[in-house]
């Protein structure tokens, strides 16, 4: 939601999102919520994903792209990481890599027009 609404608030602002979204029932932000996760620093989880998520890229390339979540959680195993086969398929799905799933992609079902006197534009949350 707070990237989407950084996205858009240049080209309609920050209160048309937040009452369109509100209204489309689509919408759990309030101004002070965003102000609050703007100024929140990047979590544990998040930076752990991230250097995990660079080494899970490096052993999928090392393996010809062919490891898939079950395979690639026993190296990480190996490696030292402290990591269950959920969260693993987790980082795999975030850095794209799970040549099951392929690339993530919003459903057109959950799709939702936001409209303003400056035009429309569509709103697509992505599905993971």
């Amino acid at each position: 939601m707070i990237r989407f609404i950084d996205v858009m608030r240049d080209r309609f602002g920050v209160e048309l999102v937040w009452r369109t979204m509100r209204a489309a029932e689509v919408g759990f932000v309030t101004a002070r919520g965003y102000r609050a996760a703007k100024s929140r620093s990047v979590s544990a989880r998040t930076l752990s994903d991230q250097v995990i998520g660079g080494e899970t890229v490096r052993l999928h390339a090392e393996n010809h792209g062919v490891f898939g979540i079950r395979k690639m959680h026993l190296p990480l195993k190996r490696l030292g990481w402290e990591i269950g086969r959920d969260q693993t398929a987790r980082i795999m799905r975030a850095h794209q890599k799970d040549d099951r799933d392929g690339p993530r992609q919003a459903s057109a079902a959950h799709a939702h027009e936001i409209r303003s006197d400056k035009g429309s534009t569509w709103f697509h949350p992505l599905k993971g």
